[in-house]
């Protein structure tokens, strides 16, 4: 009985994972930031600095920090088919933005 609670509580996330469906608007936000720097054509350095201020005003906007950030990527990379979802609705919300 210990045994099948431990299984159960392993697999759900914790209360400090960020959400699925905010997980998602959150990496369309990053991915977009990213191509932007890219596209400013700056050096490596500057880009940095560009897109780690894009970051934190994106994680402002969903009311997160970097920790939680950081700690929701690592749990759903350890879940590879969670993440694969997300992605596909990340690609796909990439994709609308493109049309």
């Amino acid at each position: 009985m210990i045994s099948c609670a431990s299984k159960k509580n392993a697999e759900k996330p914790a209360v400090s994972i960020i959400s699925k469906d905010s997980m998602i608007l959150i990496l369309t936000d990053m991915h977009l930031a990213d191509a932007d720097a890219q596209l400013r054509r700056v050096t490596f350095d500057s880009s940095n600095v560009v897109l780690k201020k894009d970051f934190e005003t994106i994680f402002g906007h969903y009311n997160i920090n970097t920790n939680r950030f950081k700690q929701s990527l690592k749990y759903y990379t350890s879940h590879p088919k969670e993440m694969d979802e997300m992605y596909v609705q990340v690609v796909t919300n990439l994709s609308k933005l493109n049309n």
